[in-house]
């Protein structure tokens, strides 16, 4: 089977500065994301599929290793997969506790809101527009 080409974007890298993502937990997503892909499990979601099959955006969990805590108390990620060229690309991440849950902050919720929403468009306007 071919191998997909794993990309961390300016914005995921940004985020694990501000959110203090360890290498251990960075390896994990990297691990994780290259062995499921475009597979849908308990731990992941498709939230969007562009219209003409082109690309995907998926919201993934991960546990957090160095507190101890499990998916559910974890990290959430974004990435996108561009089908044609089997390139996956790591956006950003987030901690569980800054997002709108059931016993947490959603401190920065708009924030995550807003940035999928602004990478919709731009993956809508670079990939889908290029085919239509």
């Amino acid at each position: 089977m071919e191998e997909w080409n794993y990309i961390e974007t300016e914005d995921y890298i940004r985020s694990c500065e501000e959110n203090n993502i360890s290498q251990n937990i960075k390896d994990s997503i990297k691990q994780w994301a290259v062995s499921v892909r475009r597979q849908i499990t308990p731990r992941n979601k498709k939230p969007f599929v562009s219209p003409n099959n082109i690309f995907e955006i998926w919201i993934a969990r991960i546990g957090n290793p160095d507190a101890n805590k499990g998916k559910s108390g974890g990290y959430r990620f974004l990435y996108y997969i561009h089908i044609p060229e089997r390139k996956l690309f790591v956006d950003v991440i987030e901690e569980r506790k800054n997002l709108d849950y059931k016993g947490s902050s959603g401190k920065k919720q708009n924030k995550w809101d807003e940035h999928f929403s602004e990478l919709k468009k731009e993956l809508l306007k670079r990939y889908d527009s290029k085919n239509s």
